[in-house]
């Protein structure tokens, strides 16, 4: 079996949850991130696991749109967003389709086997199918998040877990599911960012 985590180093292993760490992956290799893959995805995507997004342009009053697939089909689906403005995030794809959970227990497994004392639970994979232009404005995600980039390039922009950038009451209201992820930003914060572009292949956690 083809590990699909690519290059992990002891490094990493001791910076795991205590730093940014950029790495590389084979998700490519599995077949399931294709247009095709994802078309075939898309048309069989249940309405309650997804959300298809646009938002404003001004990060400091963001302003939010939801629309539906409908019964466009995947692949037209995928164009609308490559030549739109939006983002289709496809929500615990393991629970819809087996072949990704069987991916995504891979991946944790390789994890807790390169980690040392690592055991992992609620196991979750989310899909991103986003447009060239969108822009995901200023929030927080709780620990244990990572980001994988199969196709594309995507700007990140990380900032420490402390004040001024996060608040504990603002990171207790989002582990309490009292807010939504959307925190209060300014401006200047991004003086103050790691920035990060992130190709096909890579991941960050």
């Amino acid at each position: 079996m083809t590990t699909i985590l690519n290059g992990w180093n002891a490094t990493m292993s001791d910076r795991f949850g205590k730093d940014t760490i950029l790495f590389n992956h084979r998700l490519r290799d599995t077949g399931l991130f294709t247009h095709d893959a994802l078309a075939r995805l898309i048309e069989n995507y249940p309405a309650e696991h997804y959300n298809i997004n646009t938002n404003g342009f001004d990060p400091a009053n963001p302003v939010w749109r939801e629309g539906e697939v409908g019964d466009t089909s995947g692949a037209d689906t995928i164009e609308a967003i490559k030549k739109g403005r939006m983002w289709l995030n496809m929500r615990r794809v393991g629970e819809v389709d087996s072949r990704y959970q069987k991916v995504l227990d891979q991946i944790f497994d390789e994890f807790e086997g390169v980690i040392p004392g690592l055991r992992t639970f609620r196991r979750n994979l989310g899909i991103l199918v986003s447009s060239p232009k969108v822009q995901v404005f200023y929030h927080a995600d709780v620990p244990g998040q990572s980001l994988w980039q199969v196709e594309g390039v995507k700007r990140v922009y990380i900032y420490e877990p402390r004040e001024p950038f996060l608040s504990k009451e603002s990171l207790e209201g989002i582990i309490m599911g009292l807010t939504e992820e959307e925190i209060p930003y300014r401006r200047a914060f991004d003086e103050h960012a790691k920035v990060i572009d992130l190709e096909p292949g890579q991941a960050l956690t």
